[in-house]
């Protein structure tokens, strides 16, 4: 089996943790896995890209068009990579946007969102939208916006994992948090099968 996984988003969004979360839950089942950090930016607000990729010889890296899934944490920064997408590709995208700086300074204008919605079914296989902050919000709080989405591609079976390892490994992973992300990975869930078609 070989399975590319692309993740984008702003730093403070939890990027870096579900790549890792994945990961981890590959491993666990016993699949042959590596994940890769293609750019990051510490402070908050900047872009993080990670892969996951498994299969025989994994490498840490996703050629353009090259993604069988793509989670999207933000939708700008997931207009800007779409050059990882193809109509193989299943976008799972968290539509709040995150205004960069440049923005709220007025040296630049944040794209209308329903126009990068419409580019990302265009190019895509399958596009959809989980309302992450709202649902994180519900659990307890927006830091588990991450845990949402995770829920949601747990509940799609568009990989082997067992949504209960996935939810594993974010306990084992994050303790201090387990009430608010089991509840925030059940509504990830729960929401996949209520995805919003439109904005």
């Amino acid at each position: 089996m070989k399975l590319n996984i692309y993740i984008v988003g702003v730093g403070g969004q939890g990027t870096l943790t579900a790549s890792k979360i994945i990961g981890q839950s590959f491993l666990k089942e016993g699949y042959n896995v590596i994940v890769g950090e293609i750019h990051g930016m510490a402070q908050r607000g900047g872009i993080v890209e990670s892969t996951v990729v498994v299969g025989p010889n994994p490498s840490p890296m996703i050629a353009d068009g090259d993604s069988d899934i793509f989670l999207g944490f933000e939708p700008l920064e997931t207009y800007r990579a779409l050059r990882k997408v193809s109509k193989k590709t299943t976008i799972f995208l968290n539509p709040d946007p995150i205004i960069p700086f440049t923005v709220n300074v007025g040296q630049g204008v944040y794209p209308e969102v329903s126009m990068m919605i419409n580019k990302m079914r265009e190019l895509a296989g399958d596009l959809i939208i989980i309302k992450a902050n709202e649902l994180a919000k519900r659990a307890g709080s927006l830091l588990a916006s991450n845990i949402v989405m995770l829920g949601a591609l747990a509940e799609s079976k568009l990989t082997p994992l067992n949504p209960q390892t996935i939810l594993d490994v974010i306990t084992e992973s994050i303790p201090k948090f387990k009430d608010v992300n089991i509840r925030a990975f059940n509504l990830g869930r729960e929401a996949f099968h209520k995805q919003v078609r439109t904005i």
